[in-house]
């Protein structure tokens, strides 16, 4: 009798481990699809997209970071990213220092109220140029502009509080408002 007791509760044990590694890519599916970063350049240190922007304008790069003040202007959202480096799962290391400032432009309207300051973000896009000078306090900003297109190239990560089950409706790109031409995300 304790020998079947053993046996059952080791396959008891064994059952529960597989289906949690199955369910595991499935509760955290893969950041960006292969297709998605094919010809996107994947390992920029977050320091040289600001000081050699001029050098890799038009390259479509992957960025990560956490969400700054959002904007939207004529149809089109405006993020601000403090840059992060990115660990091995596409995901903003906030354990580091951030390494600089860029403005992420999207084809239309953010929803603000769906994300948070200092939410982390990944994001695909084209490296466009430096925008002219805004206003910051006592001094002018200068960002480096990146054409992040449509939603499908932004991966908002979950805060603490979505992660322990306080906000519902949990979404990859949950800020993004639909518009023309965005594929009604």
């Amino acid at each position: 009798m304790n020998r079947f007791f053993i046996n059952k509760y080791s396959w008891s044990v064994a059952i529960f481990f597989f289906v949690s590694l199955a369910s595991c890519s499935f509760l955290n599916p893969p950041v960006f699809t292969e297709k998605q970063l094919s010809g996107v350049v994947t390992n920029l240190d977050p320091l040289s997209i600001i000081r050699d922007y001029k050098e890799i304008a038009g390259e479509t790069i992957l960025i990560g970071g956490t969400i700054g003040e959002i904007r939207n202007t004529n149809g089109r959202g405006f993020m601000e990213v403090n840059l992060y480096p990115l660990n091995d799962d596409m995901r903003p290391e906030k354990s580091m220092s951030p390494s600089g400032l860029v403005l992420l432009r999207f084809d239309g309207p953010i929803n603000r109220f769906a994300l948070s300051p200092g939410q982390r973000v990944t994001a695909i896009g084209k490296v466009m140029a430096m925008r002219r000078p805004v206003p910051d306090g006592d001094h002018l900003l200068r960002l480096v502009v990146i054409d992040v297109g449509d939603s499908n190239y932004l991966h908002t990560w979950p805060t603490r509080e979505q992660q322990t089950g306080g906000m519902p409706g949990v979404n990859s790109n949950p800020g993004l408002m639909p518009s023309p031409g965005m594929g009604g995300h």
